[in-house]
């Protein structure tokens, strides 16, 4: 099986991490990986593992909604597509997402299996009413193109089926997972805490350290 996963930028955090695992694991089991994804912006780092998993660059694509640049994506993901011919498209992340169904989507009869994984929605926090209706339905249209709807967190599915963004048989909770490291012997009354998310307002890491 071939499998092409989309992503908007491969920057340090949760989702890179859950995309890495995910390919290595594909890897392991014998199937073909690649991961396209855009430029990290300014303030961000890019994931170190983007090569080591048959990354392919999208110059231009990015987090930044441009409209020129996001056609331009969207056509060159098509062209990606249509010469990897792959199996199963997976999106992850919502410009990404919109971009790669609607690439997949074109192809016709011959599109792949589509994919898209919530890893957290935009429906509380990022913008204003108007954006976040907009948002809202723009995911709920989405949807409907999508053969299976993963999410990462019975929170995040509830939030979006509670919107109507759901695959009306494919909708499944897929949790986020780590590779855990042996215990150090620990010294004194120290605390370790884990964080698997960029340091952003919106991720809440206020409530991690009350």
């Amino acid at each position: 099986m071939r499998v092409v996963h989309v992503i908007a930028r491969f920057n340090i955090g949760g989702t890179a991490t859950w995309i890495a695992n995910l390919s290595n694991s594909l890897v392991e089991k014998g199937h073909e990986n690649y991961v396209l994804a855009g430029m990290v912006q300014s303030g961000e780092i890019e994931d170190a593992r983007f090569d080591e998993i048959n990354g392919i660059r999208i110059g231009t694509l990015g987090r930044k909604v441009t409209f020129l640049a996001d056609l331009q994506s969207l056509l060159q993901i098509r062209r990606i597509l249509k010469k990897l011919t792959p199996d199963v498209i997976n999106t992850h992340t919502a410009k990404a997402g919109v971009l790669g169904r609607l690439a997949a989507f074109s192809l016709g009869r011959k599109r792949p299996a589509v994919v898209h994984t919530i890893h957290g929605h935009l429906l509380k926090g990022y913008f204003g009413r108007g954006g976040t209706f907009l948002a809202t339905e723009i995911e709920r249209i989405m949807s409907r193109m999508t053969d299976v709807m993963l999410f990462a967190g019975e929170n995040v599915k509830f939030d979006c089926l509670s919107k109507g963004i759901k695959h009306q048989t494919y909708s499944h909770v897929v949790m986020p997972g780590v590779e855990i490291t042996p215990k150090k012997k620990r010294t004194g009354n120290k605390v370790t805490i884990g964080w698997l998310a960029r340091f952003a307002k919106v991720k809440r890491p206020d409530r991690v350290l009350e």
